[in-house]
């Protein structure tokens, strides 16, 4: 889950949201098989073992950060998957046979968030990479009070969808023992600049954001 994470960038915020109990049913099976991620540029359907634009797959991922959704590559692939990664604009995510998110991740490049970013999303610069839903604040859009609870029920609605699809993925890592849960290590004298929103701060590359709280996992 994601309260605050390092980040060489500008704003980012975001719960990554894992841990559902629930779907025992729904998930019976998916995680048997290779895990292997498909790049695309439309939104042309991939069919499952179609290899042709292979991004990257579960032997390449050292680990996956299940508190703040980092994902660290094998130091020796890396350049090749982010060489791989900058051609395509969304990325199909495999067990075996079954897709394991739909619809497919967007691939965002930077951090900065816009009004248009409410799921799970693949976050690189080039040097991190996260796997990170990335919601933008409702109560700042100029909408009505119905509006803007249609708005919130949609992407709560989501966020529920996008848990069940992920707790997938966290079952795949953890059963090959890359599942961590380190926390991002804090600066010794940070320096505080404070952004135009009252809530947000940045302490260097580390944000906080008060209104989200770390659930338990």
């Amino acid at each position: 889950m994601i309260a605050a994470f390092a980040l060489s960038a500008v704003l980012v915020c975001g719960t990554l949201l894992i841990g559902c109990s629930d779907n025992t049913d729904s998930n019976e099976g998916k995680t048997s098989g290779e895990l292997y991620v498909i790049g695309s540029s439309s939104a042309i359907a991939t069919r499952a073992g179609d290899k042709t634009d292979l991004v990257f797959t579960g032997d390449d991922i050292v680990s996956f950060n299940a508190l703040y959704g980092e994902i660290i590559f094998t130091e020796s692939k890396f350049e090749e998957i982010r060489s791989r990664i900058n051609l395509h604009t969304e990325l199909l995510f495999f067990i075996g046979d079954n897709p394991v998110f739909d619809p497919p991740i967007q691939i965002h490049y930077g951090w900065g968030i816009s009004d248009g970013d409410c799921d799970l999303q693949f976050r690189t610069d080039g040097v991190k990479t996260y796997l990170t839903d990335m919601y933008m604040r409702v109560d700042s859009l100029l909408l009505s009070q119905a509006e803007r609870e249609t708005l919130e029920k949609a992407m709560e609605a989501n966020k529920q969808k996008r848990k069940i699809e992920l707790d997938v993925l966290i079952e795949y890592f953890s059963d090959a023992g890359k599942i961590t849960e380190q926390l991002a290590p804090l600066p010794e004298k940070p320096e505080i600049n404070v952004l135009d929103y009252d809530e947000d701060i940045i302490v260097e590359d580390t944000v906080y954001v008060k209104n989200y709280v770390l659930p338990k996992l």
